[in-house]
């Protein structure tokens, strides 16, 4: 996770004079480990006067039936096996926390040609970091897994939404709208 701070802190020294930058909040839900998250993010736009460079972070709140677990997680659904019970804490039953930071490059369609529209579509791919901890396990039981994002959506003045897939050990699918202020 350290090399990705370390990735956007480069961009951002690297800006062009002609880009934007704005920054803002997001929020939605993932579907695959099933949980709700809120965070935050920065918008770097007209990076080479075509794409936007969005560095995001995010802390996620869930839990799952452990049929498939999340990752390298596996549960004794599973396996066919007896759930476990330790301390009133069902086995099948996964309580855990996320903290996931994004890296996605987001190709704006200005429909208009003017470069002003207030309504485009938008296509992405980048790069997450996806650490996560399960609350039931005695002692904790944590994991981080990184991979690949590949999104679209649309943004509407300072309003978005868009929905992402990711590729990796933890392939999830997440359904987002956020708010920019500036650039």
């Amino acid at each position: 996770m350290r090399t990705l701070f370390l990735v956007c802190f480069a961009a951002l020294l690297a800006l062009p004079a002609q880009a934007q930058l704005g920054f803002g909040l997001r929020g939605g839900a993932d579907f695959e480990p099933d949980a709700f998250f809120i965070g935050g993010h920065l918008v770097v736009r007209n990076v080479a006067n075509v794409i936007n460079i969005e560095p995001s972070v995010e802390i996620g709140f869930g839990s799952t039936d452990f049929t498939g677990g999340i990752g390298g997680l596996s549960g004794s659904a599973a396996t066919n096996e007896p759930p476990i019970q330790a301390y009133g804490v069902v086995a099948d039953d996964l309580s855990f926390t996320v903290l996931r930071a994004n890296l996605n490059a987001m190709y704006p369609f200005d429909l208009t040609g003017t470069g002003t529209a207030a309504f485009y579509p938008i296509v992405g791919v980048g790069l997450y970091s996806f650490k996560y901890e399960d609350n039931n396990a005695i002692p904790s039981d944590r994991h981080t897994e990184v991979g690949v994002n590949l999104g679209a959506g649309v943004s509407f003045g300072m309003f978005g939404i868009d929905a992402t897939v990711g590729i990796g050990d933890v392939a999830d699918v997440a359904l987002r709208g956020k708010v920019t202020f500036g650039g």
